[in-house]
C-alpha cells in the first residue's frame, strides 16, 4: 500500500520526533492520512513498532517507519540526521515534537542538564544537521517546532545557572528550555530564506499525554493547592486535538505561518523583549556552545 496521489501531502516525506505516543503520534497519523510518507522517532523500539502498526492501519498505507533515538544526546541526534539523510530522497516536513519534564535534576552522559538537552538541544542539533536535506527539497520545506506556554514560567535571567545546578524546579527549568526553543525558532527563521524553509513555533495546547501525567505538584509547585482540578481538566484534553494544531501549520499558506508563534490555532504576538535580535542571537550561540560541549 502507498499513499494516495490525490492527498494534500502526497509525495512528501515527514519526520516527527517523539512520536510513539501523545501529540507526536497523532501528528504523524494526520500526516500519514494526508498522504505523506512518515518517519517517527522514539527511545523504545517496541513502542515504536506498535505506533507504526497503528498508523499504517489507520492511514491505509505502509509508508510509515520508526527510527530509534535517545533525543537527550546530541550525538544520537547527529546520528539520526545521518540515517535520515542517507535513507530519504527528500524531506519536506520536520516536526520537532520530542520533549519532557523531570521532577529531579538529571545530567546526560554528555554532561548536559537533561531537560535542557531534550527540550532545546535536541531540536537545535537535529535541525541543524538536517538543514541541507530540508533545503534541497523540491518545494518549500517546513519545520514546526513544538513549544509550550510554560516558556512564561522561566524565572529570572534565563542565562544564569544554565545547567540548573544551584536551583532546580522542574516546570521552571522546562519553561526555560522551551523559551530557548521558541527564540531559536525565531532566529532560524531569520537566518533561513523562506523560499527554502519555513520555520514556525507552536504551543499545541494542553493535552493528556505521558509527559502531562508526569507533571505532579513536585514538578509544578503552584499546583499543590488545586491539583485535582488541574488533573480533571488535563484528562479531558485529547492529544488528537493538539496534533491538529501542528497539522494546520503543514497545510497553511507559507505567508500565514513563516517565522511566527502559534498558541493553539491562532498566531500570537510575543512580548517585545522576546523579539530583541541580541537575545535571539545569544540563544543561537548558546545552542552552538552546548552542542560543541556535548559532542566534545
Amino acid at each position: 500500500m502507498t499513499p494516495g496521489t490525490g492527498s494534500p501531502l502526497a509525495g512528501q516525506s515527514a519526520v516527527v520526533t517523539g512520536a510513539s505516543s501523545g501529540i507526536g503520534f497523532h501528528t504523524a497519523l494526520l500526516f500519514a492520512r494526508r498522504g505523506a510518507s512518515v518517519t517517527i522517532t522514539g527511545r523504545d523500539p517496541k513502542r515504536g513498532a506498535g505506533a507504526v502498526a497503528a498508523i499504517r492501519a489507520a492511514a491505509g498505507h505502509g509508508a510509515v517507519r520508526f527510527m530509534a533515538c535517545d533525543h537527550s544526546l546530541a550525538a544520537a541526534n547527529q546520528d539520526l540526521a545521518a540515517r535520515l539523510t542517507s535513507s530519504l530522497d527528500r524531506l519536506d516536513l520536520l516536526v520537532n515534537n520530542v520533549g519532557g519534564i523531570s521532577a529531579k535534576r538529571r545530567v546526560t552522559e554528555e554532561g548536559i542538564e537533561w531537560s535542557l538537552a531534550v527540550n532545546f538541544l535536541a531540536p537545535f542539533t537535529l535541525t541543524g544537521a538536517l538543514l541541507p536535506k530540508l533545503r534541497e527539497s523540491p518545494g518549500v520545506s517546513r519545520c514546526p517546532n513544538v513549544v509550550s506556554s510554560a516558556y512564561k514560567m522561566a524565572r529570572g535571567d534565563p542565562f544564569e545557572d544554565l545547567q540548573a545546578a544551584r536551583s532546580y524546579v522542574g516546570i521552571e527549568v522546562h519553561g526555560r528550555a522551551k523559551l530557548f526553543t521558541l527564540l531559536w525558532s525565531l532566529g532560524l527563521s531569520r537566518h533561513t530564506p523562506p523560499r527554502e524553509l519555513v520555520v514556525v513555533a507552536v504551543n499545541p495546547g494542553m493535552t493528556w499525554t505521558p509527559m502531562t501525567q508526569s507533571m505532579t505538584p513536585e514538578v509544578v509547585p503552584a499546583w499543590r493547592y488545586f491539583f485535582p482540578v488541574v488533573r480533571a481538566f488535563q484528562r479531558r484534553a485529547h492529544p488528537a486535538r493538539a496534533a491538529g494544531n501542528c497539522e494546520r501549520l503543514a497545510l497553511a499558506t507559507l505567508q500565514a505561518v513563516s517565522g511566527r508563534y502559534f498558541d493553539g490555532k491562532k498566531p500570537k504576538r510575543l512580548p517585545d523583549q522576546l523579539g530583541d535580535p541580541e537575545l535571539i542571537e545569544r540563544v543561537m550561540r548558546i545552542g552552538m556552545q552546548l552542542r560543541s560541549s556535548a559532542l566534545a
